[in-house]
């Protein structure tokens, strides 16, 4: 028996002929072809026009964006639809409420969250497909500018008989992972008796904090870094929570290329994450952009029947190009090991990932296959097992040992 891995690497024009017309003299001529270059023209700007501005044509995309993670997120959209001429609107709210919002609503494209949980979640209920990491936050504790109360840990805001704001647990991402944290080292009590307001945004924490209206609130590192009248605490408890700012790719999308191609955009390090590590916020390595990422595929050939359609399929939604290389597993190996960088591979047999396995990340086997004896219909020489095989006069056919992962284990 075989079995099938994959690895995959974590890496117009016109021409014009005129001709002169029988009685047409010279100047009536180029009047003319004066007159059709410009109507070519005409309509090859036209053709241009549209074809530049196609990333426009349908409904804007709908963003679902956690109110914590809006100034990044709010650039990367200005530049996208500036340098795309395209539309998108985005609502924002608490990671928690955007989710209720969208499953009611059931509308959308795009849901990014403050942390991984939410996407988890949407993941349960089926309505996220294809998720893409943007950036890591830590939850810390905001004081206003200078610390005047000298807080320094999570005691001391619950002995100096603080005022403190806090993320509603179930709309905001800062609540529930403070809440988490908090009761994990048994401090959520306390803190809850010390708590004034809970409020269902990270924002209105970090404003109110501001504004002198609390003495000290949880929010994300990221969150007060954009905040020049603000300090941050950081304290052991808060410590153990770094969360990952990921967009999700909502399974309502009515054009999941075109909404992929922005999620795309905004996690690329060339691009949005820019945007990111400008507002305090430590992003994620990400990828460099283009506009149609092509992919280098290896496969051992038995499998093409089994990818083909599915690889056309992921063409189609992801708006990428598959660039397939189907041959015998050992002639796959050799192209590797001699330098040969596919994005992916597809190997008929997993002692063909092991040979390569230092130059991807971990395997994922997809199925098994049983090595059987292939005879003519109806069996005429009526071979039934491998001793068969013997009998005189018999012409039998195997695969390259060398070439190939059936040859391979046959071999053996």
């Amino acid at each position: 028996m075989t079995s099938g891995s994959i690895f995959v690497k974590l890496s117009s024009s016109f021409g014009l002929n005129l001709l002169y017309g029988i009685g047409l003299n010279r100047p009536r001529f180029f009047l003319l072809a004066s007159m059709i270059v410009f109507a070519a023209l005409a309509l090859f700007l036209i053709l241009d026009l549209h074809e530049s501005s196609s990333p426009s044509s349908g409904p804007p995309i709908l963003l679902y964006c956690a109110a914590g993670i809006k100034p990044p997120v709010e650039m990367v959209v200005r530049n996208y639809e500036a340098e795309y001429d395209c539309k998108i609107d985005i609502q924002y709210g608490g990671s928690g409420t955007l989710l209720s919002n969208l499953k009611i609503a059931g509308i959308g494209d795009l849901y990014v969250v403050a942390d991984e949980s939410y996407i988890e979640i949407s993941r349960q209920k089926n309505l996220v497909e294809e998720v893409i990491p943007l950036a890591v936050m830590t939850p810390v504790i905001a004081v206003p500018k200078g610390n005047p109360k000298g807080v320094d840990s999570i005691q001391t805001l619950i002995d100096g008989n603080y005022k403190i704001a806090l993320g509603n647990p179930g709309a905001a991402s800062i609540g529930k992972i403070s809440k988490k944290l908090l009761t994990e080292s048994g401090d959520w009590s306390a803190i809850k008796e010390h708590t004034t307001v809970f409020y269902p945004t990270v924002p209105e924490i970090a404003n109110s904090v501001k504004l002198g209206t609390v003495d000290a609130g949880i929010v994300w590192d990221a969150t007060v870094n954009q905040y020049s009248d603000l300090d941050l605490v950081r304290v052991p408890e808060l410590e153990l929570g770094p969360q990952k700012t990921t967009v999700g790719v909502l399974k309502t999308a009515k054009n999941p290329a075109t909404a992929l191609r922005f999620a795309r955009y905004l996690a690329a390090r060339d691009r949005g994450l820019i945007q990111f590590k400008n507002y305090g916020y430590v992003p994620v390595s990400g990828d460099i952009w283009r506009e149609k990422p092509e992919i280098l595929f290896f496969s051992g050939g038995v499998n093409r029947p089994a990818v083909e359609q599915t690889i056309q399929k992921f063409e189609v939604r992801e708006g990428v190009k598959v660039t397939r290389v189907y041959n015998g597993c050992g002639i796959l190996v050799s192209q590797i090991r001699a330098g040969e960088k596919p994005d992916a591979y597809f190997a008929c047999d997993v002692s063909f990932m092991t040979r390569v396995q230092s130059q991807f990340d971990d395997s994922t086997d997809i199925s098994e296959t049983d090595i059987i004896i292939l005879t003519k219909k109806g069996n005429p020489k009526q071979i039934l097992a491998l001793r068969d095989l013997a009998q005189a006069g018999l012409r039998l056919g195997v695969a390259n040992p060398d070439q190939s992962a059936l040859g391979d284990l046959t071999r053996r």
